[in-house]
């Protein structure tokens, strides 16, 4: 990977994240790493910089710091653009739909494990929809291995989920 000077880099940053949309330092960081595009610590002092200068800003969620272009952002955009490779452009370009698909799927279901006194573990899965909490739920298990399996599945099945509580819930209104 060859590297791009700062400048470039920040630019990069920019365009990637108007592509791609609100992003999670780890999610930027598995797009730009796995296209070639940037390393960690370029990543890091980009995002701070950007930060700093109010042309990126932070908000908090559940899978992490999520990562938003700013009218400021979107304007040294406008007047740079250029100055980022074509290249890097239509690699960023021609990968961001598939990435876009996966990166709202992550955000959509977030689970988390928690160990509890007894041996007990809590599964907590939080259904979300445009970065807003649409539902949340605990469930207490008694075995790791269970509590494993369920992370594992709630993915596929979070939607039939929410689905049936809100048609048992909600009954016939």
């Amino acid at each position: 990977m060859k590297r791009l000077p700062s400048a470039e880099q920040k630019l990069l940053l920019l365009y990637t994240l108007s592509e791609l949309g609100a992003s999670t330092d780890l999610q930027l960081l598995q797009f730009m790493v796995e296209l070639g595009l940037m390393d960690y610590i370029e990543l890091r002092l980009a995002l701070c910089e950007l930060v700093d200068s109010e042309q990126l800003k932070t908000k908090d969620h559940p899978l992490g710091t999520l990562y938003q272009i700013t009218a400021k952002g979107r304007e040294a955009l406008e007047l740079f653009e250029k100055r980022v490779r074509a290249s890097s452009r239509e690699l960023v370009t021609k990968n961001c739909a598939e990435w876009k698909t996966r990166f709202a799927r992550e955000k959509s279901v977030v689970s988390e494990l928690a160990p509890q006194p007894g041996g007990e573990y809590l599964v907590k899965i939080h259904l979300m929809e445009q970065d807003l909490p649409l539902m949340q739920l605990s469930i207490s298990v008694p075995s790791r291995d269970m509590a494993n399996a369920f992370l594992r599945r709630c993915d596929d099945k979070a939607e039939s989920i929410y689905l049936y509580c809100m048609k048992t819930l909600g009954g016939d209104e």
